[in-house]
């Protein structure tokens, strides 16, 4: 089942990595409200 997922994780990972935990929210925020898929 982890077709695209592990890549949506590794990802996360990279951006984790990149980020502290609040810039990488705040990364997550302005992604969502300029994409709002849900």
């Amino acid at each position: 089942m982890n077709i695209s997922l592990s890549g949506l994780e590794n990802d996360f990972q990279k951006i984790g990595h990149d980020l502290t935990d609040r810039e990488a929210i705040e990364e997550v925020k302005q992604y969502l409200y300029y994409n709002p898929w849900c």
